[in-house]
């Protein structure tokens, strides 16, 4: 009776090693959330050196902006969420990947035409949508700078963002890492 149970214990001791020697190379599901600009410019680049490492894991990416992709991994549709601006949440873990400086922008024609005073009250403020993480960063950038535009635009994302003001619509506050080919072009100043 004894060797019976000794038996069966030293078997689910050997299983449970098993299913830990298992958790040496991650494999599954990782699904990660991201706004389109991450998963582009950033996620795209490590993708291929994760799955080299990792082959047994299966990437899922979801493209939304930073709300929707805190709400997902709230939900448990995604297992990680990348977000630009700041998580309040309580229930998850952040860990900063880095910073990243807002640049005002507008047309290379628009700032050589008119001054900056003239370019913010004239022209309509492009912006992210209300409510928006980024746009939490976008309103206290402003109120440090003790400016309230008066029209203002507001779009989804940070592409749709940077073609307004591409087509001389206005200005835009917007990462620098967004619009830094632009910049170095010197099609937006």
């Amino acid at each position: 009776l004894v060797k019976e149970y000794i038996d069966r214990t030293f078997a689910v001791l050997e299983e449970m090693e098993q299913e830990l020697r298992k958790l040496d190379n991650p494999h599954g599901l990782l699904t990660i959330a991201a706004p389109e600009f991450y998963c582009t410019h950033y996620l795209s680049l490590i993708i291929h050196s994760y799955i080299s490492h990792n082959p047994k894991v299966k990437l899922q990416l979801f493209s939304c902006d930073s709300n929707d992709a805190m709400k997902k991994v709230a939900t448990n549709e995604a297992d990680l969420a990348i977000i630009a601006g700041p998580c309040d949440s309580p229930i998850m873990e952040t860990l900063p990947l880095g910073k990243e400086d807002l640049v005002l922008v507008t047309t290379r024609e628009l700032y050589e035409k008119y001054d900056a005073k003239i370019l913010m009250e004239t022209y309509p403020f492009i912006t992210y949508k209300s409510g928006s993480n980024i746009q939490r960063l976008v309103n206290e950038c402003l109120e440090e700078y003790g400016f309230t535009p008066d029209n203002y635009i507001e779009c989804e994302t940070d592409e749709t963002i940077k073609r307004t003001v591409l087509y001389h619509t206005g200005i835009a506050l917007l990462g620098s890492a967004l619009v830094e080919e632009e910049l170095r072009k010197g099609t937006l100043a």
